[in-house]
């Protein structure tokens, strides 16, 4: 397993695909600080959202932390045309995770993440930003030592519980090779959770349903987690 892979496709999961970098330095929050996770509850929250996996491997904040080097190392040899549709590909991996506690769940075919925010009023901001970001940009295409694939995201219907969420299927191609991924975000309070799996054929509204539901179980342990 390459950690550094792992976190920069985590991050790239949990900010929605896209970020507006300009207006992301230049917002600061003063919202109170909110109830926050620490790194052994986002570990924990994260088995137990994945122990019917015996295979699943998760990385805790401090792994995370470890890899950022690899990571972004990764990210920029990572070429995006145009750029503002694969801006996080290029953001530093060590501005991604300074104002929050991360965490990764892998599986076999899905990529599991939860984020806790302090801040959840910058938290909110992110999230708006992101999202009018990623209106858009839905065609983009990554170079990774020379070789290119083409993304194309298409936004799906979605509801997680009365939460912000939001869904994409992501088609990516190198010309003969074809792939699938559905992948959702929901934010509630202080923390942000994103799942990404891969599909193939029609993604059905029950297939999207089911990827929000893991998320609203999560982040409602992660809401009882901060009431401790």
């Amino acid at each position: 397993m390459r950690a550094g892979f792992i976190l920069a496709t985590g991050l790239l999961a949990l900010s929605g695909c896209t970020q507006n970098p300009a207006a992301s330095a230049g917002t600061q929050s003063s919202a109170p600080v909110a109830p926050a996770l620490d790194a052994a509850t986002v570990e924990r929250l994260l088995k137990d959202a994945t122990n019917d996996d015996p295979k699943a491997v998760v990385l805790g904040d401090r792994q995370l932390r470890e890899s950022i080097p690899k990571a972004q190392q990764w990210l920029e040899d990572v070429k995006v045309t145009p750029e503002t549709c694969g801006i996080t590909f290029a953001a530093p991996v060590a501005e991604q995770l300074k104002n929050s506690t991360l965490g990764v769940a892998q599986t076999k075919d899905q990529l599991l993440t939860l984020a806790s925010y302090p801040d959840a009023g910058k938290l909110a901001e992110h999230w708006q930003q992101t999202t009018e970001a990623a209106k858009k940009c839905t065609r983009y295409s990554v170079n990774v030592d020379g070789q290119v694939r083409a993304y194309h995201l298409a936004k799906q219907p979605v509801a997680v519980q009365e939460l912000a969420a939001d869904a994409w299927v992501v088609t990516s191609s190198d010309g003969t090779d074809t792939s699938q991924q559905l992948m959702v975000r929901a934010l509630s309070g202080s923390s942000l959770a994103g799942v990404q799996r891969t599909v193939s054929g029609q993604v059905s509204k029950q297939d999207v349903a089911q990827a929000a539901d893991l998320l609203a179980q999560l982040l409602k342990q992660a809401e009882k987690a901060t009431e401790k």
